[in-house]
């Protein structure tokens, strides 16, 4: 009485881009999957953002066909200290493999490392204004941080383009 119980939860993220503004010769210099975490309740809790490794449906996952999916950790800073705030999961390594096309993008999944242990909730796509507080500024969102390597100076002389070559 007077508490909530969730039980075991996870959070599923299905990435609905398939990044084709990025060209595939890119660099990745950050990824990150931001979410907002809005209550706390086991203060020695950590959580880690995983990529799931096999195909399910979002509309109809439930825990116990989702402990069954393959998933491997997202990237090297993918697991955090259960807080209150805005949380940053590294998801460099699973986005890049995404633009490259050495993995499908199955999307993610937010979980504690212990589930035996609550971690607090998040604001999901689902939240709405007013719902402890709720902004569109604390949805859900990947950032991406890319560029170029290497690029072709626009400015470049090409009146002297002289070649020395050795035998």
């Amino acid at each position: 009485p007077g508490s909530q119980d969730f039980g075991r939860t996870r959070m599923y993220f299905e990435i609905n881009d398939n990044f084709s503004e990025i060209p595939s010769d890119a660099k990745i210099n950050s990824a990150y999957l931001r979410v907002y975490q809005y209550t706390k309740v086991d203060s020695s809790a950590q959580m880690g953002c995983y990529k799931v490794d096999e195909p399910y449906n979002i509309d109809t996952i439930v825990y116990s066909e989702a402990i069954h999916l393959k998933q491997t950790i997202a990237g090297t800073k993918s697991v955090l200290d259960s807080n209150i705030g805005f949380h940053n999961f590294d998801i460099r390594e699973t986005v890049n493999d995404w633009i490259r096309g050495l993995s499908p993008n199955y999307g993610l999944c937010i979980k504690p490392e212990h589930e035996h242990m609550a971690v607090g909730a998040f604001f999901t796509p689902y939240s709405f204004v007013g719902q402890n507080v709720f902004s569109p500024d604390k949805a859900p969102q990947i950032i991406i941080d890319w560029e170029i390597p290497n690029p072709v100076d626009k400015d470049y002389p090409l009146d002297n383009t002289t070649i020395n070559l050795r035998t």
